[in-house]
């Protein structure tokens, strides 16, 4: 999700597991048009659907029908001739190499993926072709090679820290607040408070901000930026526009590059003042990566927007989601606030129902 506008602006991965909560998703607006003002094209959504339904066969004669009267493709890039890698902070846990090793090895990342991208010093590059079946609705590869490509992101590990206690005095979360999937068979969940931060690994001193604009002839005002949630979920990685990431020392003067943050541990205190520490599976920190650069990092390249619930984002996500083998983690992590929360609950006197 990314927050835009406001000084918590980012884009996340808020992950419940498969079988605990269902991933986001977006409903197809029947057509669209293209960047460029061409004429009306079937909606991705929906041709996702058809492609998984019936094959890529019947989908190709679909787009061939279009291509016949002179539609446009559903997609017009906006490329960037600057070619260089995604920069890997130097106070990342994980170096380029170690990112680009994790995303080689893995058994589930498609071969395409594994074949294309590499590591050269301190940044993730483009090796092969890095690119994906043509066969497709929505390429993935493009966003992804973009954001690659484009010398505008850069990538750091980052702790998060998940507290859920009861509310004081006891209240009703908020009614735009998503339900905590828990809460489905316990009401009383409602009362509980969630507060998540996210902490970048990066140099002594170096924060994220947002800029106001000048104040002065050589004065410009800025205001810190949060990586924090209120929902009741789970963040596995954020990413932040480079107008709300301080100025990077390794970046070539005047350029300033967009921030990816992979959660590698995920600090957790319980409604009871338990805590426990939790690590993401390896399965998803490359999730995690490759939703982070395509269908965030690539689509801001792109020009496209790059938040939950818009352009194609979701179809992104999702497209890379089932890429992968679901997790325990989020379940784990639920149990132990659950298990917190039963006991903190248990300890109120004439607890409202």
């Amino acid at each position: 999700m990314e927050r835009r506008p406001g000084p918590e602006r980012g884009v996340r991965v808020a992950a419940p597991p498969r079988g605990d909560a269902v991933r986001d998703g977006r409903d197809g607006q029947g057509v669209e048009r293209t960047a460029g003002g061409g004429g009306p094209i079937p909606a991705a959504a929906p041709l996702l659907r058809l492609q998984r339904a019936a094959g890529n066969a019947a989908v190709g004669t679909l787009l061939a029908v279009y291509a016949a009267h002179g539609t446009a493709a559903p997609r017009t890039l906006q490329r960037q001739k600057k070619q260089t890698g995604v920069l890997v902070h130097p106070k990342s846990k994980l170096t380029a190499a170690q990112l680009a090793k994790m995303v080689t090895t893995n058994a589930s990342a498609p071969d395409w993926v594994k074949k294309g991208l590499g590591s050269s010093g301190s940044s993730l590059i483009k090796k092969g072709p890095l690119q994906g079946p043509t066969d497709v609705i929505l390429d993935v590869s493009q966003s992804l090679r973009d954001a690659v490509t484009s010398g505008s992101w850069e990538i750091t590990t980052g702790t998060s820290t998940l507290t859920v206690s009861l509310t004081k005095p006891l209240k009703h979360g908020p009614s735009t607040r998503p339900q905590w999937s828990r809460g489905r068979d316990k009401p009383m969940y409602d009362y509980l408070e969630w507060r998540q931060v996210v902490t970048p690994d990066l140099e002594p001193g170096e924060h994220l901000v947002r800029s106001l604009g000048k104040v002065g002839p050589d004065t410009t005002m800025t205001t810190p930026v949060a990586i924090h949630s209120e929902d009741p979920e789970v963040m596995y990685g954020d990413t932040e526009l480079a107008d709300t990431t301080s100025q990077i020392a390794q970046a070539p003067k005047g350029q300033n590059r967009g921030l990816v943050v992979l959660v590698t541990e995920i600090d957790v205190v319980a409604p009871d003042g338990t805590s426990k520490t939790f690590a993401p599976t390896k399965d998803q920190l490359v999730e995690s990566l490759l939703h982070e650069l395509s269908a965030h990092a690539g689509q801001d390249t792109e020009r496209r927007p790059s938040e939950h619930g818009r352009g194609d984002v979701n179809d992104i996500a999702q497209e890379i989601a089932d890429w992968f083998p679901a997790s325990s983690t989020t379940g784990d992590i639920y149990d132990f606030i659950q298990h917190g929360a039963d006991a903190a609950l248990a300890e109120v006197a004439d607890l409202p129902r």
